[in-house]
């Protein structure tokens, strides 16, 4: 039987590490932070695929989201996955022309989309936007299949799920790994900091940031560019839900997260 060592215990981790795991495979799954503290929990987390091109990308994320779907339903209750559709409206003029033409695209592909009034928007969808946008904005779009997902809680029920089917999770600063044996070429070891070395007959690099050094512990070279943006947690003062969905402007996209807090996604320059 294989053993498979699957580097890093956030979404795709855990996500890779389950289905290996309960297809049988013998797998352990290693991170040096707690599962889903990385890279995922500094994720907007959006299930969607409007801005997806060419159409192929557009298609694999279609995909994904009638997995998400089927994912949900199979670790239910799955109080992570929020299917409460998406709005985007742009003030900008030429920002907002394209989204319309986006619109009109994404129905001819059979997607979702449309284009609602504002006055819709504030009075059914998000009676909390009111005040907090120009006073007469021109139209929002909307897209009611697309959803959104607490990451780390997420990633919890899929470790949880890992460990069912017999996954072993080691985490832990003496978690990290720092090397990877070879033997004829071929995976044979993982070695952490703590010293412990385990046999393994693969290695799955989803570290995130860490993934170029993972790779180059086996002589890869694993090309990431950093993309500068700033991810901002918020707690309502007085606890209220202000979003009841993901809403996308011109320079931020805010959405729910959890009782009493919003997440937003800010655009920075460098």
């Amino acid at each position: 039987m294989s053993r498979i060592a699957v580097v890093g215990a956030g979404i795709i981790g855990a996500t890779v590490a389950f289905r290996l795991a309960e297809k049988g495979s013998q797998v352990v799954l290693i991170d040096r932070a707690a599962p889903g503290q990385g890279l995922t929990a500094a994720s907007y987390a959006w299930v969607n695929a409007n801005e997806k091109l060419p159409r192929d990308y557009f298609d694999l994320s279609t995909a994904a989201m009638r997995e998400y779907r089927r994912l949900a339903w199979r670790l239910a209750p799955a109080f992570w996955y929020h299917v409460d559709g998406n709005l985007i409206w742009y003030r900008e003029p030429s920002r907002a022309a394209e989204l319309v033409a986006r619109v009109e695209r994404l129905r001819s592909w059979g997607y979702e989309a449309e284009m609602l009034p504002a006055e819709a928007v504030l009075t059914d969808l998000e009676p909390g936007l009111r005040g907090g946008v120009a006073d007469q904005p021109g139209p929002f779009a909307w897209f009611p299949e697309e959803a959104w997902v607490e990451a780390p809680v997420m990633t919890d029920r899929l470790v949880d799920a890992f460990r069912n089917v017999g996954g072993r999770l080691l985490t832990g600063p003496s978690r990290k790994v720092v090397a990877i044996g070879m033997e004829d070429g071929r995976v044979s070891s993982v070695t952490m900091r703590g010293g412990q070395t385990i046999p393994v007959t693969g290695v799955v690099n989803c570290a995130g940031a860490d993934a170029p050094r993972i790779a180059s512990l086996v002589g890869r070279h694993l090309p990431m560019a950093p993309s500068p943006g700033m991810v901002i947690r918020a707690e309502m003062p007085d606890g209220s839900n202000p979003l009841r969905r993901p809403v996308e402007t011109d320079h931020f996209a805010v959405r729910p997260d959890g009782p009493g807090r919003v997440l937003l996604a800010v655009d920075v320059d460098d």
